[in-house]
């Protein structure tokens, strides 16, 4: 059978044809050790090693996700309870000041300023991102303050970020 399409390997095949028994019997070994070694390289190990992280991450994932749910229905409990105390008088500005100095963030503290009756905008740098979730946290859960809108920049330093914020006090 002759394929137009298959005029291009004919150089090939003759050069092929031209090859002794034993040269050829050479290049079909190398042929199948070569195509071997490639689709161990190429594809087999690869999906190997995705395979073995996979099986790492998994686990690690399921069990965050478990840590979240937790969470999650923490955080619905305590919004139901209502056991959150307001700021006295709407001085939202001295008690995020006051706050920060009890979590040793006054040094991080660079800008300050009042957003209508209730609210703030801050500007942190260089604070360390636990230290600041546990202040948020307990500024939301002891003072009712809420977190409006946040941008939060990775620092050169590990587990140090850069943060804007915009906070409303209770009754905003």
């Amino acid at each position: 059978m002759n394929w137009p399409a298959l005029a291009f390997l004919e150089p090939h095949r003759a050069r092929w044809r031209a090859l002794e028994a034993r040269e050829r019997m050479a290049l079909a070994i190398a042929t199948v050790i070569l195509g071997t070694f490639l689709f161990y390289d190429l594809l087999w190990a690869p999906m190997e090693h995705d395979l073995h992280e996979l099986r790492v991450e998994v686990p690690r994932d399921g069990a965050r996700l478990t840590v979240m749910r937790t969470q999650a229905l923490q955080i619905s409990q305590l919004r139901a309870s209502g056991k959150i105390t307001p700021t006295s008088g709407g001085a939202i500005l001295a008690t995020l000041e006051q706050s920060a100095a009890a979590y040793g963030l006054k040094q991080a503290l660079t800008q300050m300023e009042p957003d209508g009756a209730s609210g703030a905008r801050l500007i942190l740098q260089g604070v360390a991102f636990n230290t600041l979730v546990t202040w948020l946290h307990a500024l939301q859960t002891h003072n009712g303050v809420r977190i409006e809108s946040a941008t939060i920049n990775a620092n050169p330093k590990p587990g140090v970020v850069d943060v804007h914020l915009e906070l409303r006090g209770p009754g905003a």
